[in-house]
């Protein structure tokens, strides 16, 4: 019922959203829920409409708060864009109050807030609240990741590599290294540096979907630094298929291969095989409506025979287990309601 609460928001006018959510038995998913809906609204620009989703959270600065701790780091985020300081900050304070008292869940639950204020780029308090973290002789991945991006966004690329480098696990480090690329590709040489960094720690990364997500996040890097004959070496080394098909698929979408007809059929031919690749009835669906979501509107794609929701329904159809084609229908639903929603703002 979440899920459909979510794909409802944003194909359907009106209130069946709301009142989808409000038909939620369990407290902290009816939050959630709301949560989601107060998202999508964020992202369409529905301030109005925001607000009233995450009062309806149960997020007004009630001190009887029915969400998870995870929830309440995504209230304060929706507080703050909606432009209330005063709840961003109670939101937080309902957080802190709420501190796990075991130690390893505490860090945990600390880290996680560093996570979000550097995402939300209140990089100050970000740092202060990582500072007895800091001289650990231990990996705080996600929250270091999280502070270097923020760093980099802020034009402090050298303190961004300063701390990824105590980033020790090989498969963090690569693929925090090719989002900072990311972040610095209007400063090429800077970013051709920092992603030929990521491509040699991700060679030697020993888990093959994490090396798989490594390359495929490097794909993305090298297409947005237009080097292609990286893109193309990264492609090669990813084994996931559901990575893979992603991966061939958006160098696919770049055009360059528009006069080449071979290497356009041998992208198309890796995409295919990739999805085929993917035994679980329910994760191709999902791959398939995560394809139609990207590429689905472009006809170079549609023409090189892959129907991607078309596939997706077809598989539905076929999975027996209620609880599996339920969530598999929901799925697709969502995907008609992001279709919607970008025909819609293209307008």
């Amino acid at each position: 019922m979440r899920r459909i609460a979510g794909a409802l928001v944003r194909a359907v006018p009106g209130p069946l959203a709301a009142e989808t959510a409000t038909a939620i038995p369990d407290p902290r998913q009816q939050s959630a829920a709301f949560l989601d809906i107060a998202e999508v609204h964020l992202q369409d620009g529905r301030l109005p409409e925001a607000r009233q989703a995450a009062l309806a959270a149960g997020t007004g600065g009630q001190s009887d708060l029915q969400i998870s701790s995870d929830d309440m780091l995504r209230s304060a985020a929706v507080w703050l864009k909606l432009g209330n300081e005063a709840q961003f900050t109670g939101m937080l304070d309902h957080y802190r109050s709420r501190l796990p008292a075991e130690a390893s869940a505490r860090k945990a639950a600390e880290l996680a807030l560093v996570e979000r204020l550097a995402s939300l780029d209140r990089l100050p308090e970000a740092e202060q609240a990582f500072a007895p973290f800091a001289a650990r002789n231990e990996d705080q991945v996600s929250a270091r990741i999280a502070l270097a991006l923020a760093l980099a966004r802020s034009g402090e690329g050298d303190r961004a590599l300063v701390m990824l480098g105590g980033v020790r696990q090989l498969r963090y480090k690569a693929v925090g290294l090719a989002r900072l690329a990311m972040l610095l590709r209007h400063e090429r040489e800077q970013a051709i540096a920092v992603a030929d960094l990521s491509m040699m720690i991700a060679a030697r990364i020993e888990l093959s979907y994490a090396r798989s997500y490594a390359y495929g996040r490097l794909v993305d890097v090298w297409v947005a630094l237009e080097n292609l004959p990286a893109a193309e070496r990264a492609l090669d080394e990813i084994e996931d298929d559901r990575l893979k098909a992603v991966a061939a698929l958006r160098l696919l979408s770049t055009g360059e291969y528009q006069d080449a007809a071979a290497d356009q059929r041998d992208l198309v031919a890796v995409a295919r095989r990739s999805i085929d690749g993917v035994a679980d009835r329910l994760a191709r669906v999902w791959l398939l409506c995560s394809l139609e979501a990207e590429f689905g509107s472009q006809p170079d794609d549609r023409s090189a025979g892959i129907a991607y929701r078309d596939e997706a329904i077809d598989i539905a159809r076929s999975i027996r287990d209620p609880w599996f084609r339920a969530r598999a229908w929901a799925r697709i639903s969502e995907s008609y309601s992001q279709q919607a929603a970008i025909a819609e703002t293209s307008r």
